[in-house]
């Protein structure tokens, strides 16, 4: 079931990221700066769904309060399976918490972006920007912009302030797990069947 979970999550990462990128097609010679609800929908999507791959693999080594013995021992063996079910595997952006964190702690990091731009001023940026689809950096000429959940679609980049996570690694990653988990003998039935039942007694 952890194996089942896991494949879930990367398959939906991976689809969410094709997704975005089909919403985002960027013509030959083409500029666009667009307001896309359904992309930044996409992108927070895939971004907990990243965030789980990273707590099913990643743990505390140490035991959380209130965590019986058994369950902190069975947490590690479990973290440890599936890491090394992905063992050969580069999990940097899937892994990368950093930009999620400033998802979820939204209010907190705009507060200290509001400090920099409003009280103390940036050093370069003309231009702030917030949700928003451009094609280029340079779409909007002479302007230097602060982005805040920002999705770049030249670079396949998604930017919240001075952080970001590239989509293109991210969808990159996500494939090689789910292909990791279809082929792998441990696991390539559940993931074939998408589903499993268990009979406990």
């Amino acid at each position: 079931m952890y194996a089942l979970e896991l494949w879930s999550l990367a398959d939906n990462v991976r689809d969410q990221c094709e997704n975005v990128f089909a919403a985002t097609v960027l013509l030959p010679n083409e500029t666009f700066l667009r307001v896309s609800k359904e992309v930044h929908g996409l992108i927070a999507a895939l971004l907990s769904n990243a965030a789980n791959i990273k707590k099913l693999v990643r743990t505390q080594s140490s035991q959380l309060k209130g965590e019986t013995k058994t369950r902190f021992q069975m947490r590690q063996r479990r973290a440890r399976v599936l890491s090394e079910l992905l063992s050969g595997i580069a999990l940097d952006e899937l892994l990368n918490i950093k930009i999620r964190n400033t998802l979820e702690h939204f209010d907190e990091y705009l507060d200290e972006a509001d400090e920099l731009l409003t009280v103390k001023g940036h050093p370069t940026a003309t231009l702030a920007m917030s949700n928003m689809v451009v094609s280029h950096w340079e779409h909007l000429a002479g302007e230097k912009i602060f982005p805040i959940r920002v999705y770049i679609a030249s670079e396949r980049k998604f930017y919240n302030m001075k952080w970001s996570i590239d989509l293109g690694k991210l969808h990159a990653e996500s494939q090689m797990v789910v292909e990791r988990l279809k082929n792998h003998p441990d696991t390539k039935l559940v993931t074939g069947a998408g589903a499993l039942c268990v009979k406990l007694r």
